[in-house]
């Protein structure tokens, strides 16, 4: 399903996936520019237990 989407650093809704499917560099990059744009879904992904690793 990722392989084939082209721009998935623009969907903040696929963090957590991305997490799993494509590992802690490529979600950590993708955490970094949510952080540094101030995207509403870095709020809330501060809070997920999924995502500990990138905090």
């Amino acid at each position: 399903f990722l392989e084939s989407e082209q721009r998935i650093d623009n969907n903040p809704g696929l963090l957590p996936l991305v997490l799993v499917a494509h590992g802690e560099a490529i979600a950590e990059k993708m955490w970094n520019k949510f952080k540094n744009e101030d995207n509403i879904w870095f709020k809330r992904w501060k809070q997920d237990p999924r995502l500990i690793k990138l905090r």
